[in-house]
């Protein structure tokens, strides 16, 4: 079946998460997560009834259950540019002066952390998972890494077929459905000089 999809590669902004790029192309072209997978999923994802949340095809940093070529032919998005990005900031774990701060972790907050005013225009960067990150790179305001209704944590993967909602059902920002399609792929400058420094 040829697969013919509205979207438009300006509505990505630099250092943008996946995940948002995802949920924009979701709404443009009216898909749950299920036809998503089935569209830019690798063979054996594409061909699975059920998208479970535990999966590993599920992780929004790898992106391991994407077929990026294919991705890549219908968006003209090189995802491999967000995983290189990932890998950037993991190299920076070789530097002693963190390990007291990071522990035994991964680098990466598995949990959802988020500026509410990126947010506020579908924006979500690989930036704020980072755990040495605690302020937005771009607007300088803290982060929030937990749910402001139950208080608790946000899983971070492709699981939501309506986006950015905590298990609670409180919605992190408005719903996508009725985006502000002006804002989507906004200049974005990194305030902050260390952390320009680090996703070069």
């Amino acid at each position: 079946m040829l697969l013919v999809i509205c979207w438009d590669e300006t509505w990505v902004s630099k250092y943008e998460s996946a995940w948002p790029i995802f949920e924009k192309i979701k709404c443009a072209n009216a898909f749950d997560n299920s036809a998503f997978f089935k569209a830019f999923g690798i063979e054996r994802v594409a061909r699975l009834q059920f998208i479970t949340q535990n999966q590993k095809h599920r992780c929004p940093l790898y992106l391991y259950g994407i077929d990026k070529a294919k991705f890549k032919q219908f968006t003209n998005i090189d995802l491999q540019v967000n995983i290189d990005l990932v890998e950037r900031l993991s190299s920076l774990l070789n530097n002693p002066i963190h390990w007291k701060e990071l522990g035994k972790t991964t680098g990466f907050k598995s949990h959802f952390s988020y500026c509410q005013e990126c947010m506020s225009r579908n924006y979500h960067s690989i930036l704020t998972q980072f755990l040495l990150i605690h302020e937005c790179p771009f607007h300088q305001i803290n982060l929030v890494e937990k749910c402001p209704e139950c208080k608790d944590y946000i899983s971070y993967s492709l699981m939501s077929n309506s986006g950015y909602v905590c298990r609670c059902g409180y919605r992190i920002c408005e719903s996508i459905d009725s985006p502000p399609w002006q804002l989507w792929g906004e200049e974005k400058i990194i305030k902050d000089r260390v952390v320009s420094y680090w996703a070069g």
